[in-house]
């Protein structure tokens, strides 16, 4: 049986799903202390990052191993980019600025084998666990099934056309870059401008019309709820990057204000 995508049948469901952004910090650890603290999916992004094919590569089989979903957001719309991180093992893609039904059509087929799509058969390997086929033509039936397929709607052409995008058959996913977004309406990291609202609320309802979840790539909690309420399911929280910061920034100005006031002669025990 084909690996199954925990993330992609809780979207099914009706379900909220949660992941942090892998970004620029990279390990085989990381995805283990994701997974034991709840989130669903690792969004691990080859488009802005400088992490090298063979590091994701190994972050996404860790994953695997650790029981959260590995969904890379990949470079650009184009075979290479997407094959090659689904045959080593990820369980979905989220592709970038998408802007044509042409580009929707080809990456469906990038991500799904025959006769659906036409994406490269290479069975026995990592995203089949190193499992033998016992019958291959099951084997990619259940693959066609189980990947997520994600566009990403960033640019005032996907937002134009979105109703167009998200009509085309094979889509999973509705994915909003928001700041591109905010960047195409003339207002960069605007995110509660009402433009912004008017512009997701857009692409939720076109979406919701074919049944399609949408997702979004999370600033903090308070950005994340407020999308949430306006029907986003799929939600990435932050990125490891920015939580490390938050993290270390609070913890150096709490010890800086002890240490000020130990000089001082205040007691903060």
């Amino acid at each position: 049986m084909y690996p199954v995508n925990k993330t992609k049948e809780k979207l099914l469901r009706g379900e909220y799903v949660f992941g942090v952004a892998l970004s620029d910090i990279r390990g085989i650890t990381l995805p283990s202390i994701f997974a034991n603290l709840g989130f669903d999916f690792l969004f691990m992004d080859m488009e802005h990052s400088a992490d090298s094919f063979e590091s994701m590569c190994d972050m996404i089989w860790t994953a695997r191993c650790a029981g959260i979903t590995p969904i890379p957001r990949v470079p650009d719309p184009v075979r290479f980019y997407i094959s090659r991180p689904l045959d080593a093992g990820a369980q979905g893609v989220v592709v970038p600025r998408i802007e044509t039904v042409e580009q929707v059509d080809a990456v469906v087929g990038f991500c799904r084998y025959p006769p659906v799509g036409d994406r490269g058969a290479a069975l026995g390997g990592r995203h089949i666990d190193y499992k033998p086929t016992a019958d291959p033509k099951r084997t990619l039936e259940e693959a066609n099934e189980q990947v997520l397929v994600g566009i990403q709607i960033e640019t005032a052409k996907g937002l134009e056309r979105v109703d167009d995008l998200v009509a085309r058959p094979g889509v999973d996913l509705v994915f909003i870059g928001p700041q591109d977004l905010s960047v195409a309406l003339g207002m960069p990291n605007a995110y509660t401008a009402p433009e912004m609202d008017r512009a997701i609320e857009r692409i939720v309802v076109a979406a919701g019309r074919r049944g399609i979840p949408v997702g979004i790539q999370g600033r903090n909690v308070e950005l994340a709820g407020r999308w949430m309420e306006m029907g986003v399911r799929f939600v990435v929280f932050a990125n490891a990057v920015m939580l490390l910061t938050q993290a270390a920034r609070a913890g150096i100005e709490a010890l800086r204000e002890i240490s000020n006031g130990l000089k001082k002669g205040v007691s903060h025990v």
